[in-house]
């Protein structure tokens, strides 16, 4: 399984040494594949560096350690009510053939969330439901 990280997973894997990105990442090694955009990180990076201590931005470049980078994708996506900000980040998703996009921006993504039929084939979830679907497997 393939799962894309939203730049707020990767702000919110950076900004706390305990949090669900990393438990995460402890779960998924050897079965499936983290991977992330540059796009996404470059987003992530700003945000930490305008709102965080640097430590944030170490634990950041640690936690990339275990995520593949992909080329951000920047698709026009007529069908698709979504910010313009977030289009890179769906489009990269489905281009990779991600099976799962993690985000926390409910406002922008929830319409689409757990709608993949209506997402190019990406399920796009929140890192709490897909770790609660692991925990009933």
């Amino acid at each position: 399984m393939r799962i894309f990280l939203d730049a707020n997973q990767l702000f919110s894997g950076a900004y706390s040494p305990i949090n669900r990105i990393t438990q995460l990442v402890e779960l998924t090694r050897n079965q499936h594949e983290l991977v992330r955009s540059d796009y996404a990180v470059n987003e992530a990076r700003r945000n930490l560096a305008r709102k965080t201590p640097a430590s944030t931005l170490q634990r950041l470049d640690k936690l990339l350690r275990f995520v593949t980078v992909f080329p951000s994708v920047d698709i026009p996506m007529p069908s698709f009510d979504l910010a313009a900000k977030d289009v890179p980040i769906l489009a990269t998703a489905q281009a990779y053939r991600c099976d799962i996009l993690l985000t926390g921006d409910k406002r922008d993504f929830g319409q689409w969330m757990n709608r993949p039929q209506d997402t190019g084939g990406v399920r796009v979830m929140l890192v709490a439901q897909l770790l609660a679907e692991w925990a009933g497997a």
